[in-house]
């Protein structure tokens, strides 16, 4: 694939990407949107799968 069109490619992709980022912002948390942008950075070493948070520790006694 030429060089232009494998950044054109990538650049529809990174779009489509934050549009359906952006429909469901509010929804997520700020944690949640940066490991939805981290998933889809990583899906290479990833496998398609998403990261998810981990969950909190618990409060000390």
């Amino acid at each position: 694939m030429p060089k232009r069109r494998w950044v054109d490619s990538a650049c529809r992709e990174i779009a489509a990407f934050f549009k359906t980022l952006r429909q469901t912002a509010e929804q997520l948390t700020p944690l949640q949107r940066w490991y939805r942008v981290l998933s889809s950075v990583l899906v290479k070493y990833l496998h398609g799968r998403e990261l998810h948070p981990l969950p909190g520790l618990p409060a000390p006694a």
